[in-house]
């Protein structure tokens, strides 16, 4: 079996690399595969990496995006708001000569981040999807359960604090918590440089989903989320009553971090509504013979 360095280092080779907005101290992206555009954005005290299970398959049919966001795995700083961060994402996309309509999907923060980056792209986000979202609702927050890492130089304490805020936070199953998830988690972790709390906290996803209500919008939890998992049935109402409505999707046995937990689910529906989105797209390019 591979071991998990050497899955970065194998994925991280196939992929094309960027650094947009040189002149704020830069945004790093990743590119893979080819075919329609497909932006994927991690969550807090995050990378690319979030997506490590996801990639690979999303990657056989579509050109998949992901940037480490502002002031994560060694991208710059960019503003302490909601408002800022989308925009230099929506304006690093625009750098990197993305002018076509795209999906957008982004992960618990980055999830707040993709819902205002339709202020900046609305007529081009073909669906959003919102995964492990606490953006809109009540939650439950843990933040009293996790422990903090940094005061250890000890790798293997860090490592066991790291494994212990994955079981409080973000992952479900004790299997789940593998070698692979740790060495995300600290990497993700060790290799932040802001705290985005204040800004998600301030961010209002449901005024911003609704100025947008012609976007198709797909939600995607764990049922076993800790932030959210008593607050599900409020977020399905609200996406109910969307028009169109918004499709939620509850994945079982799952936790926050539910597109590393149930991968090939989650796959699986993203792959599902992007593949129908593109048949439609493809018969209204049609032009019927006279």
């Amino acid at each position: 079996m591979d071991s998990p360095q050497s899955l970065f280092s194998d994925l991280d080779a196939q992929a094309d690399h960027a650094t947009t907005g040189l002149a704020a101290g830069g945004m790093i992206w990743r590119m893979w595969g080819e075919g329609p555009p497909l932006v994927l954005l991690h969550g807090g005290h995050g990378s690319w990496k979030h997506w490590l299970q996801n990639i690979p398959v999303l990657a056989r049919k579509y050109r998949v995006y992901v940037p480490n966001l502002p002031g994560m795995g060694g991208s710059a700083p960019v503003g302490e708001t909601i408002e800022e961060i989308s925009a230099a994402v929506a304006a690093a996309l625009d750098e990197l000569g993305l002018s076509e309509n795209y999906f957008l999907a982004g992960f618990s923060f980055g999830s707040i981040v993709a819902a205002y980056i339709l202020d900046a792209h609305q007529t081009r986000v073909r669906h959003l999807f919102i995964v492990g979202t606490a953006g809109f609702g009540k939650v439950d927050m843990v933040t009293g359960e996790l422990r903090r890492w940094q005061e250890t130089s000890d790798v293997q304490a860090r490592r066991a604090i790291h494994a212990h805020n994955l079981s409080r936070l973000m992952l479900h199953r004790s299997e789940s918590i593998d070698d692979l998830a740790i060495d995300i988690q600290a990497d993700n972790a060790e290799h932040t440089q802001v705290n985005n709390r204040k800004a998600a906290l301030a961010a209002n996803m449901g005024d911003c989903l609704d100025r947008h209500p012609n976007v198709p919008v797909t939600a995607i939890w764990g049922a076993e989320d800790v932030l959210v998992r008593r607050h599900l049935d409020e977020r399905v109402a609200y996406l109910e009553r969307r028009r169109p409505p918004g499709r939620s999707v509850i994945v079982p046995t799952a936790g926050h971090w539910v597109q590393y937990e149930a991968a090939e689910a989650v796959n699986r529906r993203m792959l599902d509504t992007m593949e129908a989105a593109d048949d439609v797209a493809g018969k209204d390019s049609e032009v019927p013979h006279a």
